[in-house]
């Protein structure tokens, strides 16, 4: 569940004993941690990543032209200070 990590849902349940369970460092991985590790987390990992080298292979991926360096690229400083991505520009390679 993603949401358990929203900045709303860590303020939710500070000082509580969900916190203290949700919030532990080998909770926050999907996939579990140690023996009890997702059998399939490998397979998983490797696909996502097979997927975006074959979308990088197929389209030339571009920022859009007011993006010069990254120091354009505008920033919302709410409970974290999180960059506000622009809208990538894909063009199909031949």
């Amino acid at each position: 569940m993603p949401k358990r990590l929203f900045p709303d849902a860590l303020n939710e349940r500070k000082n509580t004993k969900t916190a203290e369970l949700l919030d532990h460092p080998l909770m926050r991985d999907n996939f579990g941690q140690g023996a009890r590790r997702c059998p399939g987390s490998l397979v998983v990992t490797n696909e996502v990543l097979k997927m975006l080298a074959q979308l990088t292979l197929d389209y030339k991926i571009s920022p859009p032209s007011h993006v010069k360096i990254l120091a354009d690229v505008q920033h919302v400083a709410k409970p974290i200070v999180s960059p506000l991505m622009p809208q990538l520009n894909f063009k199909p390679r031949n």
